[in-house]
Formats: structure tokens, C-alpha cells, sequence
């Protein structure tokens, strides 16, 4: 898991120079670049956004709270103050490594099955989720689904979208 982590992290280095230089000089254990033209540049400045899952406090909390724009959360369930707590020790995590932990937004997968209720509760449920400072969430979804998703996209996003 370790090496992973750190080519990841070389992998974000490397990805961030093709971005923002004409030409980019690399020289790590994993990758290694000379005058590499990355060409033509994206709209998005200084890059397209980064969003990056995983936990592990160790390695890549840190990876995450110095290279991302979004955290991936991985959730077993939908608890809110579990997130809360686990945002928490992100946050200190970006203050370590000199970062404003609200310049990474947070994101969390779902499926269908961990909101329950009528559609007040549902909302409700994903409120809680936005109260501890989720901004992004995505639906985990079989073919089966599409009636829910239809359901969903009626009943619920209307109240979350901004205006």
C-alpha cells in the first residue's frame, strides 16, 4: 500500500507540472520527465479539479489534504456524525500540511438502499450529510434502478440545487 501511495503522490506531482508548465522536468522514483510538452493546456486554471479517495492516515490523507480539490470519503453507511469526526481529522491533517481544509471539497458514494423514507426523510437524511460538509454525492446504481433514480431526480435534488 505504501508504494502505491507514493507513486500516487509523484503521479499528482507530475500530473500538476503537465498543467501548469510549458515544459516539465520531473526526476522521481516512479517518473521521470524532460522538457515534456503537455499540450493544449485545459480551460480549467491552474488545472481540471483533482479528486482523490481514500482514508489511510498515514499516506494518503496527507496526499489528499496537499493535492486534491475533492475528497472522496469511503462510507459504510450514511452516519453523520461518523462523517463529521472523519472530516474532523482531515482537517487537522491539511492544517499539518499547510492547507485550508475548506479549499477541498468533500464527496461521498451512496447507494440507493442507505436512504430510507418517504422523500421528507430522504431529504432530510441527505441534509444531515450536507450539514457536516459533504458537497458532491454519488449514487451507486444497478440497471434496476432507473425508476429510483427517476424518483430521486423528481423528488429530491430539486431541494438542493443551488440557485
Amino acid at each position: 500500500m505504501g508504494g502505491r501511495a507514493r507513486q500516487l503522490g509523484e503521479a499528482l506531482a507530475v500530473i500538476k507540472l503537465l498543467f501548469t508548465q510549458e515544459k516539465s522536468t520531473y526526476a522521481g522514483k516512479y517518473y521521470q520527465l524532460k522538457d515534456a510538452l503537455f499540450e493544449p493546456k485545459t480551460v480549467q486554471k491552474p488545472h481540471p479539479p483533482i479528486l482523490i479517495g481514500g482514508q489511510g492516515p498515514k499516506l494518503i490523507l496527507p496526499l489528499i489534504a496537499r493535492h486534491a480539490n475533492i475528497w472522496h470519503l469511503r462510507v459504510r453507511d450514511a452516519d453523520p456524525e461518523g462523517i463529521k469526526q472523519l472530516c474532523a481529522n482531515f482537517d487537522a491533517i491539511c492544517r499539518q500540511v499547510g492547507r485550508d481544509p475548506a479549499e477541498v471539497e468533500r464527496a461521498v458514494s451512496l447507494r440507493l438502499e442507505q436512504l430510507t423514507g418517504a422523500p421528507e426523510e430522504v431529504r432530510r437524511q441527505i441534509q444531515a450529510l450536507a450539514d457536516v460538509g459533504i458537497r458532491h454525492f454519488i449514487l451507486s446504481l444497478s440497471p434496476a434502478d432507473r425508476k429510483l433514480l427517476s424518483r430521486f431526480a423528481k423528488e429530491i435534488m430539486p431541494a438542493f440545487r443551488e440557485t
